[in-house]
């Protein structure tokens, strides 16, 4: 992408992991400027290493409050099926923490290692990080991922106030 290409031309050069019999699939996405994405997953051909799938979603006019996951795996087995299907929809928690929490919970303790989510302001391009791993904390840029974040609307009633607050 850095070359000028596009979201799928750079997944086009690569595949599923080479560790058969899983293969495990690669799951991508991209977050433009103007709030839309894409979404990727590549894998085996119902487990035959010599055989890549591409699928690629885009989601060009994204609705407020929705958003949509891939994950690896179907569920168990052996090997392990590959995740089938669209991306499942979901209502976005209010905050970066809940949505990142209530993801990781949720995921099968036996088969979770790590969870990177990363919320963007669309509008000051400013971003909060929360990283999970299995085995060490690593970080989060939040300061306390409980307290819920301003909406849009909420900033806006405070620039406004901030404003008349200024004139008087």
């Amino acid at each position: 992408m850095s070359q000028g290409k596009s979201f799928a031309d750079a997944l086009r050069t690569r595949t599923f992991e080479p560790d058969g019999p899983n293969y495990t699939p690669r799951i991508s996405a991209v977050v433009y400027a103007d709030g839309s994405y894409q979404m990727s997953i590549l894998k085996s051909a119902d487990g035959n290493g010599d055989s890549v799938q591409r699928y690629f979603f885009d989601y060009p006019q994204p609705v407020a409050g929705e958003g949509h996951f891939i994950s690896t795996y179907k569920h168990n087995g052996n090997p392990i099926p590959s995740f089938e299907g669209e991306p499942l929809r979901f209502a976005c928690p209010r905050t970066i923490g809940d949505f990142a929490q209530g993801l990781w919970s949720s995921l099968n303790p036996d088969n979770k290692v790590s969870l990177f989510a990363r919320v963007i302001d669309l509008d000051s391009g400013e971003t909060g990080d929360m990283i999970f791993n299995k085995y060490d904390a690593v970080c989060s840029d939040l300061d306390d991922p409980e307290e819920p974040e301003l909406l849009p609307e909420e900033l806006e009633l405070l620039k406004k106030l901030d404003a008349e607050e200024k004139q008087d």
